[in-house]
């Protein structure tokens, strides 16, 4: 028998609702909260995040500072217009954990996760693995399993499912526990060489990526592989970016950003410069020797190449200075392109060079599409 993953749910009816709310309003903390009604601190904050709440509970919006406290160590508090005199400035997100806000003209309370609840789940998540009959491996990847977690890791689970499994029903399965017993708020799928990537976003803001790998297919990928339990396959490295790959789009989005920025269509040069930008990035990041995924190790390229992409940005939509954005940007693209391959640098110099150059509109008028 599969054992379902652990949460306990405790739903209150429209008096107690009622009652929980009016204590919380009296001073009581979550913790004294789920206690009184045998229920778990955040079940209790769901109550008070979900029903309306009257508007003096706050009497102006530097008084929500105070309204949350959320500490790290699993003993969450919550305390709502209790110590006036302590108030202190008004920001949108404290330290410990939890966001202020105002949606529509309503304040709301939002607790996001800590990293004593994310471990807890993850431990829930193992155990569940260990439990399913039709998962015979597991592993922890990411920033866990590297040594790299801090406050806003996500998790990243990877399982082994049995041979004459599908992993889309486990997958299924799975997807039907994590909205059912954990809040999910929505998920993605990834697939990525034949395995399907399932990333859930939970209420709390906890990103939770479980992969669902046939038997024969389970293997590490990455240097940071955790081996849970289960027999894995020989491993294999992650397929590095190819330079001429890269400069190819960059040189192909600054094609775009040029036109967009003759036929006055801001929104979009903004889009294929951002794009350029990053293409710049990633080639940075290959020539360092750096991880140039998802800008993972952006921020340690050298201060001057930096200060060149800083330089480069636009500061505003208006077209004169998107162009400026796109010379700027163009030219560093020469540069860098010099730097891996001198050959192919000498091939596009001459487009290169015409490509940095853009035409601004000087009056609106029709522009053929």
């Amino acid at each position: 028998m599969v054992r379902a993953v652990r949460m306990t749910q405790t739903l209150l009816s429209p008096a107690q609702a009622d009652e929980l709310a009016a204590l919380f309003r009296k001073g009581a903390t979550l913790v004294q909260l789920g206690e009184r009604f045998s229920a778990h601190r955040r079940t209790a904050a769901a109550h008070l995040v979900r029903r309306p709440r009257p508007a003096d509970w706050f009497s102006d919006e530097c008084d929500l500072v105070e309204a949350v406290e959320l500490h790290t160590d699993g003993s969450s508090l919550i305390e709502a217009d209790r110590h006036p005199h302590q108030r202190a400035p008004c920001p949108n997100f404290t330290s410990s954990g939890v966001i202020v806000t105002r949606w529509a003209g309503h304040r709301r309370l939002v607790a996001v996760f800590t990293p004593a609840e994310r471990e807890q789940l993850r431990k829930e998540l193992i155990e569940a693995a260990y439990t399913d009959a039709d998962v015979v491996g597991a592993a922890l990847v990411g920033s866990a399993a590297a040594g790299r977690e801090d406050a806003w890791s996500d998790i990243d689970l990877v399982l082994q499912v049995r041979r004459d499994t599908d992993p889309a029903d486990v997958a299924s399965r799975w997807t039907s526990q994590f909205y059912d017993l954990r809040g999910a708020a929505h998920h993605l799928d990834v697939i990525a060489g034949g395995v399907l990537y399932r990333v859930f976003l939970l209420a709390s803001s906890l990103q939770i990526d479980v992969s669902f790998w046939p038997e024969d297919q389970f293997r590490a990928t990455e240097s940071g592989f955790t081996l849970l339990f289960g027999t894995p396959q020989p491993s294999t490295e992650p397929r590095e970016p190819e330079a001429s790959h890269e400069i190819g789009m960059a040189w192909l989005y600054a094609l775009h950003s040029r036109s967009a920025i003759a036929r006055g269509r801001v929104w979009q040069a903004t889009m294929m410069l951002d794009h350029l930008r990053d293409q710049l990035l990633v080639l940075a990041c290959i020539r360092h020797g750096l991880n140039p995924h998802h800008g993972r190790d952006a921020d340690r390229l050298p201060v001057p190449f930096l200060t060149v992409l800083q330089q480069a940005r636009a500061t505003s939509l208006a077209e004169p200075e998107l162009a400026r954005s796109h010379t700027a940007l163009v030219r560093a693209l020469t540069g860098e392109v010099a730097l891996h391959d001198p050959g192919l640098a000498a091939d596009l110099a001459a487009p290169l060079a015409a490509l940095a150059h853009v035409s601004v509109r000087r009056h609106r008028g029709c522009l053929a599409r």
